[in-house]
């Protein structure tokens, strides 16, 4: 059930055909599995409403499946209820409730989810949600050793959180590892993030924390690549289930 209402919640190209969506379909064929157990149905039903967003009943259902896949303990919904308290969806801003969810996503989701919300709570530009020491109590989670580009993303996040919180020296070491980790990596991946490194680095050595305004799109995008990998990580269990 879930794998046919994930389907058809997208657009699929078949050759130079473009297939719609059935949101309806979707919505249903996902509310099903959600009930029969699939619980992360549930979050996934809920990133579709907020890629919609027609309405504002768009997002209050969205909060609602987002309530039933944190009480069934899905982490996904974890990041999902912070990113509604802190952006006040379907309700008023709630900072304080947006970091504690925050911290369950960190302590459930490592590291991945330890350097997203590392990340969110040292650099936002939001002074009442911003929370550096918080932020420094999940930088031990991340795993810098790490082969490939993950590490070198970690060493970034490490070094924006010592800014943060005032401790640029640390700053600036975290961020030559990190810049000489990325000289490294695919010329692809160098491209796409040297110029940000190395702005950061500028803050850094003159003893400035880094700000990330987050961009207008930035929900539906996150949003979207939360339904996506929801979908990826089933779909590989299912593949692992039959071989």
């Amino acid at each position: 059930m879930y794998i046919s209402g994930a389907l058809q919640g997208e657009e699929i190209k078949t050759g130079n055909e473009l297939i719609n969506n059935d949101f309806e379909s979707a919505a249903y064929w996902l509310e099903q599995a959600a009930k029969a157990g699939e619980n992360y149905a549930y979050t996934h039903l809920a990133s579709l409403y907020v890629i919609r967003n027609k309405t504002d009943q768009d997002m209050n259902l969205a909060s609602q499946n987002l309530i039933l896949a944190a009480d069934a303990e899905q982490p996904d919904a974890f990041l999902g209820m912070a990113l509604f308290e802190l952006h006040g969806l379907a309700s008023s801003a709630d900072y304080k409730l947006a970091r504690t969810w925050l911290d369950l996503y960190a302590r459930t989701v490592i590291p991945a989810g330890s350097n997203e919300a590392a990340w969110l709570l040292a650099t936002s530009p939001n002074e009442d949600f911003r929370a550096p020491g918080q932020a420094l109590e999940y930088i031990n989670l991340l795993n810098v050793d790490a082969a490939g580009p993950a590490s070198i993303m970690y060493l970034d996040t490490v070094a924006a959180v010592y800014a943060a919180n005032g401790n640029f020296n640390q700053a600036v070491a975290f961020q030559t590892q990190a810049i000489a980790g990325l000289k490294k990596q695919e010329p692809a991946i160098y491209q796409d993030n040297i110029q940000g490194f190395r702005e950061r680095m500028n803050f850094y050595q003159n003893n400035k924390f880094w700000i990330d305004a987050l961009p207008d799109n930035y929900l539906q995008q996150r949003f979207a690549d939360m339904k996506d990998e929801i979908y990826n990580r089933q779909l590989r269990a299912i593949i692992m289930e039959t071989q």
